[in-house]
């Protein structure tokens, strides 16, 4: 889904229901020619299989500060409906537009952060729109600082000498 990307992870958690969270990061060390988080090519899901039938920004209380996050609304006639909810991470911040990540790239560029990473996750347990929003938003409010952590200590490695 996101070629050109440095490095590509993802996971599926298994919730104490059974029901399952799928998450996955495509990192952008530096954006060159082939390899930006912000290109055509790179995809959340492909428009083949899951046809996308409408979109929001969803903003998400977290302690005391607010989590924006896009959210997809796709719908498959095999697999049925399912939520994607994605955003950008970089310079230590987290953006959910395309204008945004550019924006917010070029303030990390000026400071030598200029790596990017592109979350998203989407529940894989069916259910209506709020039971998967609701097992989102309880994923997230559980493991956002260990995904904040995760590209925080690939960036230092990757630019030591970063001012920001």
């Amino acid at each position: 889904l996101f070629p050109g990307a440095d490095l590509e992870q993802w996971a599926v958690y298994r919730r104490s229901d059974g029901s399952r969270v799928l998450v996955q990061m495509a990192w952008f060390q530096v954006p060159r020619e082939g390899h930006k988080a912000v290109a055509w090519e790179n995809r959340d899901y492909d428009g083949a299989r899951w046809p996308q039938t409408g979109h929001s920004v969803i903003a998400l209380a977290n302690g005391e500060r607010a989590l924006n996050v896009r959210e997809d609304h796709l719908v498959s006639r095999a697999e049925g409906e399912r939520l994607v909810w994605s955003w950008y991470q970089l310079g230590g911040q987290r953006v959910q537009s395309d204008l945004s990540a550019v924006a917010a790239g070029i303030l990390a560029g000026l400071c030598r952060r200029p790596d990017v990473a592109r979350w998203l996750i989407t529940s894989m347990g069916g259910g209506d729109e709020a039971v998967q929003r609701s097992q989102l938003q309880e994923f997230l409010e559980s493991a956002d600082s260990a995904l904040k952590l995760q590209v925080q200590t690939l960036s230092h490695q990757a630019h030591p000498g970063a001012w920001c």
